[in-house]
């Protein structure tokens, strides 16, 4: 992986986002981020990743911006721990905050994901998200945003539990070109323009 971004840097290329679910942590990380600063890398290539809450503390954070790390994007999804344990994340609410405040203050740019539309979300908690990243984004520990609504693609867990619950609002082939963020997919407690209107 190191020849691959030094070849890209020999190409002029300036910045690299890596789009791997999560970038690895632990050893791995210590050993790539070794090897990036041993070969000058950090001097003429920014990185950037994915990376999933709790995985790092602070000097790793620390060890990310030595390395000319800059954009990092946390997919938090929701600020609610029902919904973070649905999903399956692995993380606590907590452990988002601490991410984004350790990232930050180690100089780094913290980019958020969160999706409004959980069938099992009502709106207090849909709000409870939006306050959090609100607050969140007031300390400074995040840069940028993008908020979305929940689509339950084909193919994925989430379809088939969403199948499974009746919670599809339409379905089938005939429809999948609605799949396209436009609107929701999913019944919630809410309407759909007010989903829409929290994903604003």
């Amino acid at each position: 992986y190191l020849d691959e971004l030094e070849d890209l840097a020999a190409m002029g290329v300036k910045e690299v986002f890596d789009d791997t679910g999560t970038f690895p942590a632990g050893r791995w990380l210590e050993e790539f981020c070794k090897g990036y600063q041993e070969r000058g890398l950090h001097k003429v290539l920014m990185m950037g990743c994915n990376m999933r809450p709790g995985a790092l503390g602070p000097q790793q954070y620390q060890m990310l911006a030595e390395s000319n790390f800059r954009f990092v994007l946390y997919g938090i999804e929701s600020a609610n721990q029902k919904t973070l344990d649905m999903l399956n994340k692995g993380a606590t609410v907590e452990q988002q905050r601490e991410s984004l405040q350790w990232a930050s203050e180690a100089g780094l740019e913290p980019h958020v994901t969160v999706m409004m539309g959980y069938p099992w979300e009502s709106e207090e908690e849909a709000q409870n998200t939006i306050d959090y990243v609100r607050e969140w984004f007031d300390k400074g520990w995040i840069n940028t945003l993008q908020g979305t609504v929940v689509i339950p693609y084909p193919g994925t867990q989430l379809y088939a539990q969403a199948r499974e619950n009746n919670w599809l609002r339409f379905d089938g082939p005939d429809n999948w070109h609605r799949f396209d963020m436009r609107e929701p997919v999913l019944a919630t407690p809410m309407e759909p323009e007010h989903v829409m209107g929290l994903v604003q």
